[in-house]
C-alpha cells in the first residue's frame, strides 16, 4: 500500500513537470516586419515547407531551400537538409535526422532590430 501510494505521488509531482517541458508539435512560423522565423517539428510536412518557403521569399525576401531533404510517405521530415538565405548578408545551413525532431525543434530566426540571425535547435 505504502508502495502505491509513493508511485501515485511520484507521478503527481513528475507530470506537471513534464508537462512544462513538452515541446511544441506544430510547425510555426512569422514573417513580421520586426522578425520573422521558422520552427520545424517531427509533424512538419514537405507542403507545409514549400508554402512557407514561398511566403518568405515573397514577403522578405529570404529563401528557404530544402530540395535536398527527404520526406517519408506522409510528407513529414525523414531528413532535413536546409539552407536559409535572407539576401541581406545573413544565411546558414544545417542537415539533421528527422528522428532528432523528435526530441527537439528545429529552425531559424532573423530579428531586424537587433540584427540577429539564428539557426539550429528551438
Amino acid at each position: 500500500m505504502k508502495y502505491i501510494l509513493f508511485m501515485l505521488f511520484g507521478i503527481a509531482i513528475i507530470l506537471p513537470i513534464a508537462a512544462n517541458y513538452a515541446k511544441e508539435s506544430q510547425t510555426t512560423y512569422s514573417t513580421d516586419s520586426d522578425k520573422v522565423f521558422l520552427m520545424m517539428t517531427e509533424n512538419t510536412t514537405e507542403k507545409e515547407l514549400e508554402e512557407i518557403a514561398k511566403e518568405f521569399k515573397e514577403s522578405k525576401d529570404i529563401i528557404i531551400d530544402f530540395s535536398k531533404s527527404t520526406f517519408n510517405n506522409k510528407g513529414q521530415i525523414r531528413r532535413l537538409d536546409i539552407a536559409v538565405n535572407c539576401n541581406d548578408g545573413y544565411n546558414g545551413s544545417a542537415k539533421l535526422s528527422g528522428l532528432i525532431l523528435n526530441v527537439k525543434n528545429f529552425g531559424f530566426t532573423r530579428d531586424f532590430t537587433s540584427n540577429t540571425f539564428f539557426i539550429g535547435s528551438m
